[in-house]
């Protein structure tokens, strides 16, 4: 189904912009698109990674150092 195919479904069906407005060809082609961004950023593996962590604690502050 292209954009408007699915522009046409939804002025169709009575379905509006959030904003009241009827959808235009640009407004599903934003909306998919930022779907396939939302999806490929999903299916990528974290590249950053930590290792060898350590902790060190130091002398406990008082409240009048706050």
């Amino acid at each position: 189904m292209n954009d408007a195919q699915i522009v046409n479904w939804l002025y169709e069906n009575g379905h509006k912009t959030p904003r009241q407005n009827t959808f235009r060809n640009n407004h599903i082609h934003s909306i998919s698109k930022g779907q396939r961004k939302r999806l490929d950023i999903l299916d990528i593996e974290p590249k950053e990674s930590l290792s060898n962590i350590a902790i060190v604690y130091s002398k406990k502050l008082t409240p009048e150092y706050f």
